[in-house]
């Protein structure tokens, strides 16, 4: 597949908004 800038940009959003939920049910888990 051909990885434009777009794809990786999308993907780094997704993997921000899994970091994202990750770190708030952490601290709901605190």
């Amino acid at each position: 597949p051909v990885i434009t800038t777009h794809s990786v940009k999308e993907f780094g959003l997704k993997k921000g908004a899994d970091v994202l939920a990750f770190v708030k049910a952490t601290e709901v888990s605190l």
